[in-house]
């Protein structure tokens, strides 16, 4: 089974157009990737389909999560670790 972890960076690797190689825990997704936000929201929009949640009800916490870490954190705590 896949984990939450390995399905974020398959999602930004892709939505990003960047090899999973350059993508770990500490990436900051504006930063170390160049992520603008049409490309957030398009990840934030597959996110929220993939594991159906609305990560737009909390618009306080999208400016925290900038890196790979904070964003999986938030999601495990969210979705409460379903894989």
């Amino acid at each position: 089974m896949i984990s939450i972890y390995e399905e974020v960076v398959t999602m930004i690797a892709t939505i990003a157009k960047v090899d999973k190689s350059r993508i770990n825990e500490k990436t900051n997704l504006f930063e170390d990737l160049d992520m603008d936000s049409l490309i957030i929201l398009d990840l934030v929009n597959q996110m929220e389909e993939r594991w159906d949640f609305k990560l737009t009800e909390h618009p306080e916490l999208l400016d925290e999560m900038e890196t790979v870490e904070s964003l999986v954190a938030f999601l495990q705590c969210e979705i409460g670790g379903v894989e």
